[in-house]
């Protein structure tokens, strides 16, 4: 997915103005998002650890997570 989204920034960025991806992504595929370098939008230490007890109790709920595709 990673060169995918290289792909199409490289595509469209001269034509478009493009900073960001945002994306709502289930808990039980947030260490998926890190890997790709993705960022929670609510980036708290709260946040954080409710995400981690989700990914147990409830993966199906969803977080809004980031890319800046200027730095790639």
């Amino acid at each position: 997915m990673e060169h995918t989204i290289s792909e199409i920034v490289e595509e469209f960025s001269t034509k478009i103005g493009m900073k960001f991806i945002i994306v709502e992504g289930y808990a039980k595929a947030y260490d998926f998002y890190i890997k790709i370098n993705f960022e929670l939008l609510n980036n708290t230490e709260e946040e954080i650890k409710k995400l981690n007890k989700a990914k147990e109790r409830n993966p199906s709920q969803t977080f809004i997570l980031f890319q800046n595709i200027t730095k790639l």
